[in-house]
């Protein structure tokens, strides 16, 4: 792979890491088109690795967010009272909903980066999770907001994250549909999406 191949992939990466169409699905197949197998281990860790830059865009956009997440979690574990705070409760949150990716990928690890990489399971995946997101989209009712989602959307949003294991599946479209069917508002979902992406794109790479 040359440099300017390199670029190429990475501004696609960044265009799309950030709206819910997959960014893994999208960069396979324009990773097949430039004649490259997507099985191929070198591909699937360069695939992985350049995701770390969307991790650092996420971590300095929202590092006002994080810190008081962080310094809430923190103060709730040493004081009583702190835990009745929603950054305690939302550190809490991005920890749960980081959990079931963490041992599904884990114990599926081989089969994602082979089977899962054939443009047959890509585009399918592409096709019939956009019909899952149009459905969210039009059904959601938004009547919750971010100091209304509790244990149980959390673990909820968290499996459903799992899917973006496959490529073709969007992690943000994934965990925002999922959030959505919940109740949950725009922007609770969409805040959520992006704690929940550093830690599961961090480990990723």
């Amino acid at each position: 792979m040359n440099i300017l191949e390199a670029v190429f992939l990475g501004a696609v990466e960044g265009l799309t890491e950030f709206l819910p169409i997959s960014s893994t699905g999208h960069l396979t197949i324009l990773e097949s088109l430039l004649g490259y197998s997507p099985q191929d281990p070198d591909i699937t860790a360069f695939t992985a690795i350049i995701q770390v830059g969307a991790v650092l865009a996420t971590l300095i956009y929202f590092r006002k967010d994080f810190a008081r997440l962080i310094s809430g979690w923190f103060g709730g574990l040493t004081g009583r009272r702190a835990r009745d705070d929603l950054d305690y409760r939302q550190g809490w949150a991005v920890i749960l909903g980081t959990i079931p990716i963490g041992i599904v990928g884990l114990l599926f690890k081989d089969q994602i980066e082979t089977t899962l990489r054939s443009l047959w399971f890509v585009g399918s995946a592409l096709i019939l999770w956009s019909g899952v997101m149009y459905f969210a989209d039009r059904t959601a009712t938004l009547a919750r907001s971010e100091k209304d989602v509790t244990w149980k959307d959390t673990v909820i949003i968290g499996i459903v994250q799992c899917l973006a294991l496959i490529p073709g599946v969007s992690r943000s479209g994934a965990t925002m549909s999922a959030g959505l069917l919940r109740g949950l508002d725009r922007v609770t979902v969409t805040k959520f999406s992006f704690f929940l992406s550093v830690p599961a794109l961090a480990a990723a790479g």
